[in-house]
């Protein structure tokens, strides 16, 4: 349905690319969700998709049309590139009454009467705000204009969906119920979902497939659980859930040789290729209750934190990394206590340490090992506009 080829983009002025060598397919039907932070580029590459922004280079295609490519100068005008955007604001009309908000996409289309109505009413039900039609859009909640938003997105039935952090401005609880709601309905209607967003939880449980930027760059991508459990990027394991990762001893011969991680007996192991030399182990892969045939590590507790359903503690190994251990067992041991950690083979991991077009990441005393962070990007950002079908 979407296919990006060799996409980049830079603003005038800026000392870095904004995004630089874009590959990225959505099949149809499917739910792709952009996760990075501020100033990562995923906004920028959906306002690309759209029209919104014309890169420098690559190729863009829309159910197998071609709507941006460099090399022939083509850039086809928003409204031809069928398909409904939602913003992080709404860009509700204030003048206009829900219907006449969702109805408007159709009037540029030249779709009137009967069918204007039937339609509107159709799209208002399906994001459940049948029968409010006539009241006016302001005096509505912000969920409730939200879905408003999704009504006009999705009302002309467009190949492509797009959302730009749509929920950013809800509280948790409503971003949780209209997140499901969402997902219900790009299921049900079978719609092509480029998705953007900075938080973890909402990418993990609406997602067919995570893509994860970093300085403009696709760091890694896979199905929320492949993402989760094997990442090929220090970065893209942070960005879906804590991660801890462990040193391998420095002497590591041929590409394919193993990585090794001696603070453990024995050893921590994981095949070594080309691009990995680190090794990561998820807080909640660790244990304090003995495992036959676990590596095991001497380590002293610095911290532990009752959390309701897990215990978070905090370990120091004795070459002083720091590791992070979740537990769901009640018991809270004292810090300073000496233990054993253990580690679920099957769940270590050897990943990619960081983007190396990236900067470095200061050193920081949290028991996660952070990735590499990217600033906040200054560039100019064009003024929003509407898009429709």
């Amino acid at each position: 349905m979407l296919q990006i080829s060799r996409l980049a983009k830079r603003y005038q002025g800026a000392d870095h690319d904004a995004l630089s060598d874009i590959d990225l397919e959505c099949p149809e039907g499917t739910f792709i969700t952009l996760l990075g932070a501020s100033g990562c580029g995923k906004s920028t590459l959906l306002r690309c998709v759209a029209g919104l922004e014309d890169p420098q280079s690559g190729r863009i295609e829309i159910a197998k049309q071609p709507v941006y490519d460099s090399r022939t100068r083509l850039s086809m005008p928003i409204n031809r590139r069928h398909l409904g955007m939602v913003f992080q604001s709404y860009a509700i009309w204030p003048h206009m009454s829900v219907g006449g908000n969702v109805a408007y996409p159709l009037k540029v289309q030249g779709v009137r009467g009967e069918e204007q109505r039937r339609r509107v009413e159709e799209t208002l039900r399906l994001v459940g705000l049948d029968g409010l039609a006539d009241r006016p859009a302001t005096g509505l909640s912000g969920g409730q204009q939200q879905r408003v938003a999704m009504a006009r997105a999705i009302v002309c039935r467009p190949k492509l969906l797009l959302l730009d952090e749509p929920m950013s401005n809800l509280d948790a609880p409503l971003r949780r119920q209209l997140g499901q709601q969402l997902r219900d309905l790009q299921q049900s209607l079978g719609l092509t979902v480029l998705y953007v967003t900075h938080d973890r939880d909402e990418a993990l449980t609406m997602s067919d497939r995570i893509v994860v930027m970093r300085a403009g760059r696709v760091a890694d991508a896979g199905s929320p659980t492949e993402l989760y459990a094997r990442p090929s990027t220090a970065a893209g394991a942070l960005a879906v859930g804590e991660a801890n990762f462990l040193p391998v001893r420095p002497e590591q011969p041929a590409p394919t040789a193993e990585l090794l991680c001696d603070l453990f007996e024995p050893p921590l192991r994981c095949a070594k290729s080309a691009e990995t030399d680190v090794i990561m182990v998820r807080p909640e892969r660790l244990t304090l209750t003995p495992k036959e045939g676990w590596p095991s590590a001497q380590a002293e507790v610095v911290s532990a934190i009752f959390r309701g359903m897990i215990t978070e503690v905090s370990l120091r190994l004795v070459d002083g990394t720091r590791l992070l251990l979740r537990s769901t067992e009640p018991a809270l041991p004292e810090p300073g206590t000496q233990i054993r950690v253990f580690a679920e083979p099957e769940y270590i991991r050897a990943v990619a340490p960081s983007d190396p077009q990236g900067p470095s990441e200061p050193e920081s005393s949290s028991p996660v090992q952070r990735a590499i962070r990217t600033p906040e990007s200054s560039t100019f950002q064009p003024k929003q506009q509407e898009v429709f079908s």
